[in-house]
């Protein structure tokens, strides 16, 4: 996939998970400084990326400011709301699988997901595919 921005061209390898389904966004985080924070903090910024989702879940991004701009004090004015978001979720007792990574330090997590193929566990058992399956005949 490729645009241009500002006379720049761009490119992103399209992924697909098993069934076919093309990913539209993808989270990317620092490690190992991420997963040291507590989990309050890792439960809000996790849930502030996900508001960079435009509601109509079409690949496009939100509230992003100019380029090569930091987000800076505007990140530290929507946080809160952010944080009460995450905690309002977490309060609803979502399947501990969709968050149980964010209860982990960074060596935690990593010695999980060396020792253990068990489902359920902190791996994840099968990884996405750069292309997408072919149909049915």
């Amino acid at each position: 996939m490729e645009t241009t921005r500002r006379r720049r061209r761009w490119s992103i390898q399209r992924l697909f998970d098993p069934s076919g389904r093309e990913m539209l966004y993808l989270l990317s985080f620092y490690l190992p400084r991420f997963l040291d924070y507590p989990f309050e903090e890792k439960a809000g910024d996790r849930r502030h990326e996900l508001w960079h989702i435009g509601p109509a879940f079409d690949g496009d991004l939100r509230g992003m400011p100019a380029a090569a701009t930091p987000m800076g004090t505007a990140r530290a004015s929507i946080m809160p709301a952010c944080s009460q978001l995450a905690a309002s979720w977490l309060a609803q007792n979502p399947p501990i699988e969709l968050y149980e990574f964010l209860r982990c330090d960074f060596r935690q997590c990593a010695s999980v997901s060396a020792q253990s193929t068990e489902p359920g566990s902190l791996r994840r058992n099968s990884s996405p595919s750069r292309q997408k399956p072919a149909e049915p005949a």
